[in-house]
């Protein structure tokens, strides 16, 4: 297996693997991206509470490279483990 190739007949089935849960980081990312660059942008300084959304706009950041770190080492179990099968099965005749 070479690194950063995917087998053509799996590749869609890796593609739509935790689709979703992808979304979501990057839904993350861009929120708190935002929020970490508004008040640089603005001058303003929002608040929720004692804390400034800026804090706020970090801990989405961090909690989106977590879920892709999660998503990275899911999608690679499966696609080992999808491999592994396949590779079961054609030995079979």
């Amino acid at each position: 297996m070479k690194i950063g190739r995917v087998r053509p007949e799996l590749r869609a089935e890796v593609r739509a693997y935790l689709r979703p849960v992808r979304w979501t980081g990057l839904a993350l990312l861009a929120l708190g991206g935002g929020l970490v660059v508004w008040p640089r942008l603005s001058g303003k300084w929002l608040m929720a509470g004692p804390v400034p959304l800026q804090w706020i706009g970090f801990g989405l950041v961090g909690a989106a490279w977590i879920i892709f770190a999660f998503v990275i080492v899911r999608r690679t179990r499966f696609y080992r483990a999808r491999i592994a099968e396949i590779d079961r099965h054609s030995g079979e005749v």
